[in-house]
């Protein structure tokens, strides 16, 4: 990674992983941590902070500058396959304060932190990496739930954001594509002004829209 860094001179590289402890820990090695949902059963930001520290240090020192995590999805439906146990939970400001706590961690470790997946993926009841889901709901729920964790952590200041490959029929009257490949659904969320990240561009559900 030095040597890449090397080549590319005065523009600095984003070595990314998703390292979220848990189930989510791409690292073959290293420490082992607790991952979203016991942090959120727990209630203490304050573990959730040494945790997202601890994760970063570790990051820092093999060379990696970005985590894609949190994940502050809002686990409010019991039929979502795929969000589950990545998520702090299913109250929104408890959901909120965790995220807070891990973006600070990893700041204070020298990592950039992501937040996902915006707009919201937790309200929904098909995998994403298998189908393509849809949240029904319109702008003034979304603001109450799914995008109150997102839109506190844009206050705290996370770098970056990366999208959800999920639709939003209620605000979005002439398309049914993924947000982030609607051109109409970013203008409703001005707080959408971070760098944005996919999770893939290749997944079926994606490539077949």
């Amino acid at each position: 990674m030095g040597q890449l860094q090397k080549a590319a001179g005065d523009i600095p590289l984003f070595i990314a992983i998703d390292q979220k402890g848990g189930l989510v820990t791409r690292l073959q090695s290293g420490a082992t941590m607790s991952g979203n949902m016991a942090l959120g059963a727990a209630r203490c930001p304050e573990d959730t902070y040494e945790v997202a520290k601890a994760i970063g240090e570790e990051l820092n020192t093999l060379g990696i500058n970005v985590d894609l995590a949190p994940v502050v999805d809002v686990n409010i439906n019991p039929d979502n396959p795929v969000i589950g146990i990545r998520s702090f939970g299913s109250d929104p400001q408890l959901v909120a304060d965790m995220g807070i706590a891990y973006i600070n961690g990893l700041h204070d470790a020298g990592i950039l932190a992501t937040v996902k997946h915006f707009p919201g993926h937790g309200d929904t009841d098909v995998d994403s990496h298998l189908g393509l889901p849809s949240v029904p709901h319109d702008l003034t729920r979304l603001k109450e739930v799914e995008l109150k964790p997102f839109q506190q952590a844009f206050g705290q200041g996370v770098d970056m954001v990366m999208t959800a490959h999920v639709t939003f029929p209620a605000i979005d009257h002439t398309k049914q594509l993924p947000f982030l490949w609607n051109s109409e659904l970013p203008r409703c969320f001005p707080l959408y002004r971070h760098l944005p990240f996919a999770d893939h561009f290749v997944w079926y559900p994606q490539s077949s829209h």
